[in-house]
């Protein structure tokens, strides 16, 4: 293989939102960067920014100047506008170029999160009640009892998740959702609370999918932090929580349960399409596992969550860095003998 042939460009959005998950991925593509060099590729950066969606050729035109063998793709939308990442998706399919990770179909989907609701409730997987409401009106057709969940419809890294999602009475569920909707005017869902540990399942590859591994975390464990993980939590290294609550990558698990979340995810991964690697959140109330959300190209820093999954698993960082563009390839060269 030449150097020419080795050239990957490493896709990431050009924003000025100064959050922390934004701020993440940059420090991702550095990562990703200094492993694709170590193993003798030539790699570029291609910063998409909003004005390169105005004309249709723009992306297009960058990348065949960039000469690209495979794009690996960081680039998650922008802060104001998530639903970049799946059209920046389509438009390398259309123009028929390996990229890592999932595909437009997958990303729309699962940004989605009543639509995404819906497709798992019509395949008979059990998620928790809830109600999209894009107007306070709407919420007269909230007939679940407290307590309940609020979170943006279509926003992903927990963007909206704080203190004020968790609402524990019918009087306090107006005035928040109002809130809610201000700051998310595309709507919010309004969803059963479900109390329990809560598992991460890491999955990579085309179904049947690699598990990479479980994580946990036991909310009972933790009473002096909220019974679910904010924004914050996830992202701010500011935070207390942050710092407390760290999911732990364990074998400690039922056979029982292990198997349940093995089918699940498999099934869950198979209807939303996914490819490469992605990640499947779901709480155990009792003895039933609820699916609470699918993420698609997740945070992949060397300290994420899901690489704790992927050492655990017993592959190093570039080993995981190259793999996904090994897959990459491998669909694009299937998909262009079929």
């Amino acid at each position: 293989m030449n150097k020419k042939e080795k050239r990957i460009v490493i896709a990431i959005a050009k924003d000025d939102v100064a959050r922390r998950d934004v701020i993440d991925a940059l420090r991702c593509r550095d990562a990703v960067e200094e492993s694709l060099r170590a193993r003798n590729y030539t790699v570029e950066t291609l910063r998409v920014s909003k004005e390169d969606f105005y004309g249709p050729q723009n992306i297009r035109d960058m990348l065949e100047a960039m000469k690209a063998f495979c794009v690996f793709n960081l680039f998650e939308g922008f802060g104001d506008q998530p639903q970049k990442e799946a059209e920046f998706a389509a438009q390398l399919e259309k123009m028929d170029i390996p990229f890592t990770g999932n595909s437009a179909y997958t990303l729309e989907k699962c940004l989605n999160k009543s639509v995404l609701k819906a497709l798992l409730e019509e395949n008979e997987i059990s998620v928790p009640k809830g109600y999209l409401i894009r107007n306070i009106e709407d919420i007269d057709r909230v007939t679940i009892e407290p307590p309940f969940f609020i979170k943006p419809a279509s926003e992903d890294a927990s963007v909206g998740i704080d203190n004020d999602s968790l609402v524990w009475s019918s009087r306090e569920l107006l005035k928040k959702a109002e809130k809610k909707l201000s700051e998310f005017p595309s709507g919010v869902l309004i969803e059963e609370f479900i109390p329990g540990k809560e598992y991460n399942v890491g999955m990579m590859g085309n179904y049947p999918y690699e598990v990479l591994g479980i994580s946990v975390i036991d909310y009972e464990r933790y009473t002096d932090f909220s019974p679910f993980l904010t924004y914050d939590a996830k992202w701010n290294i500011d935070s207390v929580q942050y710092h407390a609550i760290v999911p732990e990558v364990t074998e400690i698990i039922s056979k029982t349960v292990k198997k349940q979340l093995y089918d699940i995810c498999q099934r869950v991964g198979g209807l939303v399409r996914g490819r490469g690697y992605f990640r499947v959140d779901i709480r155990q109330r009792r003895e039933k596992l609820f699916v609470l959300d699918v993420n698609p190209n997740p945070d992949i820093n060397r300290d994420s969550g899901l690489l704790r999954q992927v050492y655990h698993k017993g592959y190093r960082y570039e080993e995981f860095i190259t793999r996904l563009i090994a897959m990459a390839l491998r669909h694009y060269r299937k998909k262009r003998i079929w």
